[in-house]
């Protein structure tokens, strides 16, 4: 999961200095935010059915809101939870003894010598 995390940091920081859109847009049609309540009494103000949106006058034709990156982080790290949850479930029975590890050693980093024999 650390790899995961890393990998979104990495794409957060290539998009911030380098402007890039490795985190992917998506288009939406609802928000819900409690930034745009007037009193600021942090109760969440819910849009619905946005089909258009400006930005400074100008129409971006996109047919809902750009969300900017927040679903493909989320996508993202959904697999990075999921294949650790599998790697996990492999892990147990290897470490339970309830497995010869034959399939699991294969994902599984070994200390190798000089002569490129294991150790």
């Amino acid at each position: 999961m650390t790899i995961g995390v890393l990998w979104e940091f990495f794409e957060s920081a290539m998009d911030y200095f380098f402007l890039t859109d490795m985190q992917k847009d998506s288009i939406i049609n609802s928000i819900h935010s409690v930034s745009l309540d007037s009193e600021s009494l942090n109760r969440v103000v819910h849009i619905w059915d946005i089909s258009e949106v400006d930005v400074n006058g100008v129409s971006l034709g996109l047919g809902g809101y750009l969300d900017i990156g927040l679903y493909d982080t989320i996508k993202d790290l959904a697999v990075t939870f999921l294949g650790s949850v599998i790697y996990s479930f492999f892990g147990f029975f290897y470490l339970m003894g309830k497995s010869d590890g034959s399939f699991l050693r294969r994902f599984m980093p070994v200390k190798k010598n000089v002569n490129g024999e294991e150790e």
